[in-house]
């Protein structure tokens, strides 16, 4: 898979209807990903990411300050580790960290952290987000870890996603007529226009 590090650029891709319905049904389905903003929101916004991306990590404020404003916003996190064999300790960590209620604690962590996170590090933010670090380690190579992230990769794969950040974007409640949109490496502003058409859909 090619990967898009840091994208200075934005792509958009249009998927249709049919097609999008088809690949992304499980992609509404939080399961094992952290589902911030508005879980009954009326435009869902789908992030795949790595937590080693330098462009994942500084749109990270802008995009939480964007869905502290619109409440309209369902903002699922994906966990895409593609961009080293490194990016997988992360993505395993933050989805463990669910088991004990602390996922959006220490996403937003390693969101902030320098990179790449290493074991140590990912421990000591653990210990301050008041994780239980050796039931942390435990739960990293849990199944459900593990096949939550291979269903990440998988949907992620199916829709051709080959650059993070990547944001889905499709007016949720209720359906849309309009294609889902795929933005990779947006802008802010590129990324609250696509939700603003989302919302003004029918």
């Amino acid at each position: 898979m090619r990967k898009l590090v840091g994208a200075i650029f934005s792509v958009m891709m249009l998927v249709s209807s049919s097609a999008f319905a088809a690949k992304v049904n499980p992609l509404y389905q939080p399961a094992g990903n952290e589902v911030a903003g508005n879980p009954n929101g009326s435009v869902t916004v789908v992030e795949f990411f790595d937590y080693n991306c330098g462009y994942c990590r500084a749109i990270y404020p802008q995009l939480n300050n964007l869905i502290e404003k619109d409440h309209n916003v369902r903002l699922l996190y994906r966990e895409y580790p593609v961009l080293s064999p490194r990016s997988l300790l992360p993505a395993q960590a933050a989805l463990a960290a669910q088991n004990q209620g602390k996922y959006s604690e220490l996403h937003s962590m390693m969101m902030s952290a320098s990179s790449p996170l290493s074991e140590n590090e990912i421990n000591d933010l653990a210990k301050s987000a008041g994780i239980n670090t050796a039931k942390l380690d435990s739960d990293m190579n849990s199944n459900r870890v593990m096949d939550q992230i291979q269903t990440n990769l998988s949907i992620g794969q199916a829709l051709n996603i080959q650059g993070v950040p990547s944001f889905i974007i499709a007016r949720t409640t209720p359906p849309s007529k309009q294609k889902a949109k795929v933005l990779v490496g947006p802008s802010i502003e590129d990324l609250q226009q696509a939700i603003s058409r989302a919302e003004n859909s029918r």
